[in-house]
């Protein structure tokens, strides 16, 4: 079988492109008949600009969904970018290069990780599938320009409207955003069924689980507008796939967070897929994984009432 030198685009819906990057994470081009619009810009470890200049010839505008170096990585290779100022001013002061590297050999090692536990068997390895070495990830300039996203922002594609919804939790400035032509929602790490409010190895220890319930009902309440939800991860180390996320992972996650604050979720010490040596407190409820910090259930000065 030959290698993946290419990240991998799958039209998901009419003029809807879904774009893995080397089993990594993923990024999204939404057209309309007049503008197009790029959700995230990955981890930068390909040339994204001629990528899509091969899918549309329309202006277009580039969101991320938030701060985090697989959805933020690659966008110094833009001019300007939109992201929530709870983000912005998060933003590491210099490009990250060498987050983009470890993230690339974690990967391998997730793979490996994988393949031990199967006896082997079911799970190649990650640098059989994606021939790329780490030092091809270039050192780059940070020269994009953050202009802030805002709660209930519209871009207007041409027959096409596309909504920003502020659903923090994974991050303070984490959105989503609501595709009503195709009824889709792309949600960014939001809703993962492994997710967390506390930040693996970011600038600040997380957001407040009440916080995170919040943003999700928000999502909840825009149920009758999309059928479908694509992530920032639907396949990982090597994993290749392009799938919708379950409808019943998000209920899953809301009671999982609701269990937290009631004091009675199913917890668990696990280490992170990401920095094993850190072990991080999991709640359990069916289809979700929430890693939380248990000295941050709650926003400073809230009434401790469950949403």
């Amino acid at each position: 079988m030959g290698k993946i030198t290419e990240p991998i685009v799958v039209e998901i819906a009419p003029n809807t492109y879904h774009i893995n990057e080397f089993g990594i994470d993923n990024q999204y081009l939404l057209v309309g008949d007049e503008r197009a619009l790029v959700i995230d810009t990955g981890s930068g470890l390909y040339d994204m600009k001629k990528l899509i200049a091969k899918l549309t010839d329309k202006p277009y505008d580039v969101v991320v969904t938030h701060l985090h170096g697989d959805h933020n990585g690659g966008s110094n290779q833009f001019e300007e970018v939109w992201m929530h100022p709870l983000d912005i001013e998060w933003l590491p002061p210099v490009a990250t290069t060498e987050q983009m590297r470890w993230k690339a050999m974690r990967m391998e090692e997730i793979s490996r990780e994988n393949r031990e536990h199967y006896d082997g068997t079911g799970w190649p390895s990650y640098e059989e599938i994606f021939p790329y070495d780490t030092v091809d990830i270039l050192e780059r300039e940070k020269k994009c320009r953050y202009l802030e996203l805002q709660d209930r922002q519209v871009f207007e594609l041409g027959n096409r409207k596309v909504e920003v919804f502020h659903t923090p939790g994974h991050t303070r400035g984490s959105v989503s955003l609501l595709d009503y032509k195709r009824r889709i929602l792309f949600s960014g790490d939001a809703m993962n069924f492994n997710v967390g409010t506390r930040s693996v190895g970011g600038p600040y220890s997380g957001v407040a689980v009440s916080t995170m319930l919040r943003g999700l009902l928000r999502i909840v309440e825009q149920r009758p507008y999309f059928d479908q939800t694509f992530t920032g991860h639907c396949n990982y180390a090597n994993q290749i796939n392009v799938i919708s996320q379950p409808d019943d992972v998000l209920d899953d996650i809301i009671e999982n967070l609701r269990r937290i604050l009631r004091g009675t979720a199913e917890i668990i010490d696990r280490p992170s897929h990401l920095k094993p040596d850190l072990i991080m407190k999991t709640a359990m409820y069916g289809k979700a994984a929430t890693i939380f910090n248990e000295d941050l259930l709650w926003e400073e000065g809230e009434e401790h009432i469950i949403p």
